[in-house]
């Protein structure tokens, strides 16, 4: 019998991280949502939070690039189209930013 064994890459590393930190705060913790439309794949969600009835979106980076993540966060927050908290979270400097807040 072969064992399969694997690595994970460095995003899914600080992915993995930021959901060790925060997993105990919320009431319900997805990792790598997909938001589709009928057609095809609109965007992927890096950690998705819950909590009180309040949803936060959580962009993981490897370095620190904070308009590219914020302008996939916009992006997220438009296709949800649901009152909801962005946050970017820089892997390498292990530093989580608020982005934006959506009010629909």
């Amino acid at each position: 019998m072969h064992r399969r064994c694997f690595t994970l890459n460095k995003h899914d590393r600080y992915v993995q991280r930021l959901y060790d930190r925060i997993k105990d705060d919320y009431d319900a913790v997805e990792r790598h949502v997909i938001l589709e439309s009928r057609k095809c794949r609109q965007a992927e969600i890096d950690i998705l939070a819950y909590k009180n009835d309040e949803v936060y979106v959580f962009e993981v980076k490897c370095s620190y690039r904070f308009v590219k993540a914020k302008k996939q966060l916009l992006r997220i927050l438009r296709l949800l189209r649901k009152p909801a908290t962005a946050y970017f979270y820089c892997g390498s400097a292990d530093r989580l930013e608020c982005v934006a807040k959506a009010a629909y």
